[in-house]
């Protein structure tokens, strides 16, 4: 599948960093097959459970090979309250005070926390159930993971509205 990075950059930006606050080039997250967007805060009792819950995911997906990457979106009040929630986390995020999350959080149409998608390489919905899924006992990371492939490869756009 071909990779339409502008489409993708205008939805959710053209560089990340990680915890240790290194830039991350969007082609190197873009080339990972499946991409989630992880809205979040760390003042949220639900979050703070499910982020705990993905890091044990995160890690045990990517053993092996990097199949799987999240792109944190967390709207923080401070940086230094950012730093914090990030710290232990391995995954990237959207860095704090990117003008972008504004835009993201209303594209997505993001009413809750937290807020799980995966999305296409078009950065369209591909799966809405994402947190479900991840807390799905009967499926092991692999099934879940591949599923999610075939659903990418397959997607398109799905409407916004249909998320809830």
């Amino acid at each position: 599948m071909e990779i339409k990075y502008d489409s993708l950059f205008q939805k959710i930006g053209a560089h990340f960093t990680n915890s240790k606050n290194e830039v991350i080039p969007a082609e190197d997250i873009f080339k990972i097959p499946v991409l989630a967007l992880f809205f979040t805060g760390s003042w949220c009792p639900p979050c703070e459970e499910f982020s705990a819950e993905l890091v044990n995911f995160y890690n045990e997906a990517n053993q092996k090979e990097k199949h799987f990457e999240i792109i944190q979106i967390t709207n923080e009040k401070s940086e230094l309250i950012y730093k914090n929630s990030i710290e232990k986390l391995p995954w990237t995020f959207i860095p704090f005070g990117d003008l972008i999350i504004k835009d993201i959080v209303e594209h997505y149409k993001v009413n809750y926390l937290p807020f799980f998608v995966i999305i296409n390489k078009e950065g369209y919905v591909a799966s809405d159930t994402g947190r479900k899924e991840i807390s799905d006992p009967n499926f092991t990371h692999k099934q879940k993971i591949d599923k999610w492939k075939l659903v990418i490869r397959s997607s398109v756009e799905k409407p916004i509205e249909t998320i809830n």
